[in-house]
């Protein structure tokens, strides 16, 4: 069984919205990599509009009835004043290590992007080439391969620019992953 921890710094307690942005944002950038680069979802349209059907709202706590039974990731989190701890266990190890490897791109750019708005910290991660060629390409080319609906494909995108926001979010100061 893989497993993954993610320790957030902060500079404050985050607000309700702020931890619900950050803390989802890992969970859904593992399914985007799962259904874009794991093998057994490629060119497959059912995890992309199961996801979509069953909502992509950050209220929904199930994972996405696309994923396989042992592809689905268990988040534990330890919430703290100025520290979150999240352990992301089972999944499939190939995409929790490329969320590892995503994050900590996500990480060395997060100081440059921090003081830009919601709507444009995403755009300028998305650019960052290390996260282009790991994370948005290949989700790219799978939404287009999958030939999921219009409706689909922006609700997607926006899972990503929701996930990229939330973890670039001002109030973040850090953010370290290890592989347990």
């Amino acid at each position: 069984m893989a497993n993954l921890n993610v320790t957030i710094d902060t500079s404050r307690m985050l607000d309700g919205a702020q931890f619900r942005h950050a803390s989802k944002g890992v969970e859904r950038l593992y399914y985007l990599l799962l259904f874009s680069t794991a093998p057994a979802y490629t060119g497959k349209v059912e995890p992309w509009v199961f996801w979509t059907a069953q909502g992509v709202n950050l209220s929904v706590r199930e994972a996405p009835p696309g994923a396989a039974i042992l592809d689905r990731l268990r988040i534990s989190i330890s919430p703290g004043a100025r520290r979150i701890g999240l352990r992301a266990t089972g999944g499939h190890k190939e995409a929790l290590e490329k969320l590892r490897n995503v994050l900590a791109e996500i990480d060395k750019i997060r100081p440059s992007v921090a003081e830009l708005s919601d709507s444009e910290r995403p755009a300028m991660v998305m650019a960052n080439t290390a996260i282009a060629s790991a994370l948005v390409e290949p989700l790219q080319k799978a939404l287009a391969q999958s030939g999921i609906r219009k409706e689909e494909r922006a609700a997607l995108e926006n899972v990503l620019h929701q996930a990229l926001a939330g973890l670039t979010d001002r109030e973040i100061t850090s953010m370290d992953t290890a592989a347990a």
